[in-house]
């Protein structure tokens, strides 16, 4: 049966192939093989070979014009990322050597058995010519994740994030001994580099079903490791129903293709994209909503602006999606009232159609239309104000701070449809102003 490696893959081998001198031994390894027996091609290979493959890997960058840097140099660990071809995209090679005597012992320090997978460089690229002493490709086959020795989870407590990631996106049973072990090694899970465990807790809700990943977190106490104490009273079942919907709507955005679509696909930072923000505030609202944002960037590492997204996300009260079905009667109303409820407008307006008690259709499409409005009225990011403010400095006689107060206090009246005119705002401004004089 010939291997679903795809065509960046198939032309890696072949260029690797032609690249090794007499005696040379490289094998093709991990989570590229796995995703080939599922018939998903990958363009992230990994090789290992018997000796330091820093010579290969420079060869293997000059003559297929990729671009080799080091990994790990202790380790003698390097890749060489090529270039995006017109179809294909960019993609990765990652060298290093055996991590024991041999082949054998290499796969066999390898964190899952679905991985410890290998296929020589130099012959026919089909299943059978697959090394596979741990038995990974019945794992596989049986939907089973197992781990390749007793303490994977020990020589590096990331695992366990991984364990969750492998076993919700490929659907899979963690196998009794393997989950065993995974508890056990839960508590050193502080011992770990923050970033790493960011990337591997973001890659969990970022997957398309978030709830099979956060039920192994709170069934094996990760959740707990990696978010701190839960308030009291947390429920588990409302916090999965809520991540069931959260879910179903940014399946139906992205199949839409509409405005909101684009917010749920934006960067963040890198593994974080809109919709990972909204599936982990979903989780947080239940588990901790009063979650600090300087512990999301000092504990979890995460970008200042990804902090700055979640938490604005956490304090938004539901009623405010009560707005979605009486909006301000203006296209700028709309988008002023839109620009107050975060950094990323669009994913508030999202998170609003969930969590606010009309979660519907109508609730939708008007959030949708109310996000195109949004972006007609911005210009990068900012909606210009309706009243210049040299107006105010001149005819007001105001200055510094105070500007600024009489400009959000015409963005505020037009947000409540009060005012829809410039001659409307310079009124509501010089009948506020003389209250104040008569007030004095």
């Amino acid at each position: 049966m010939s291997l679903a490696l795809g065509k960046t893959a198939c032309r890696v081998l072949e260029q690797l192939a032609g690249l090794l001198r007499p005696g040379e031994s490289c094998h093709l390894v991990g989570g590229a093989l796995r995703d080939a027996l599922r018939g998903v091609p990958s363009k992230d290979l990994d090789f290992a070979t018997p000796c330091d493959p820093t010579e290969l890997a420079r060869r293997f960058a000059l003559h297929s014009g990729g671009t080799w840097f080091s990994l790990d140099a202790e380790r003698r660990q390097s890749r060489v990322v090529l270039k995006a071809a017109a179809e294909e995209g960019e993609a990765t090679c990652d060298f290093a050597p055996y991590r024991g005597p041999d082949l054998a012992a290499d796969l066999s320090r390898r964190d899952f058995t679905i991985n410890a997978l290998a296929l020589p460089v130099c012959g026919p690229l089909t299943a059978e010519a697959l090394f596979d002493p741990a038995g990974g490709r019945a794992d596989l086959d049986a939907g089973i994740l197992r781990a390749c020795f007793p303490a994977t989870f020990r020589d590096d407590p990331l695992r366990t994030l991984r364990a969750v990631r492998f076993a919700s996106s490929l659907n899979l049973q963690i196998e009794a001994g393997t989950a065993r072990w995974l508890i056990e090694a839960v508590p050193a899970l502080s011992q770990v580099a923050a970033e790493r465990v960011r990337t591997e807790i973001s890659a969990v809700f970022s997957l398309s079903e978030s709830v099979p990943g956060v039920r192994i977190l709170l069934e094996s106490s990760l959740a707990e490791a990696v978010f701190g104490k839960a308030e009291p009273g947390f429920d588990r079942q409302a916090c999965c129903a809520d991540l069931e919907r959260i879910d179903r709507k940014i399946f139906r955005l992205l199949c839409s293709g509409g405005c909101l679509a684009g917010n749920c696909r934006e960067p963040l930072e890198d593994g974080v994209q809109g919709m990972t923000a909204l599936r982990l505030a979903t989780f947080l609202r239940r588990w901790n909503p009063a979650f600090p944002e300087r512990t999301l960037q000092s504990q979890l590492r995460f970008a200042k602006r990804t902090a700055s997204v979640l938490r604005s996300l956490l304090e938004l009260k539901p009623e405010e999606g009560m707005r979605l079905q009486t909006p301000p009667p203006t296209i700028r109303g709309q988008a002023l009232w839109v620009a107050s409820l975060g950094p990323v407008p669009g994913l508030n307006l999202i998170w609003l159609t969930v969590v606010s008690a009309d979660d519907n259709a109508v609730c939708s499409d008007q959030a949708e239309k109310i996000c195109r409005n949004y972006r007609e009225i911005s210009r990068d990011g900012r909606i210009p104000d309706l009243v210049h403010g040299d107006w105010v400095r001149n005819c007001l006689n105001l200055e510094g701070p105070a500007v600024g107060r009489a400009l959000a206090t015409v963005r505020k009246a037009e947000i409540e449809g009060r005012v829809q005119s410039v001659q409307e705002a310079r009124k509501v401004l010089i009948s506020q102003q003389q209250k104040g004089v008569d007030k004095g």
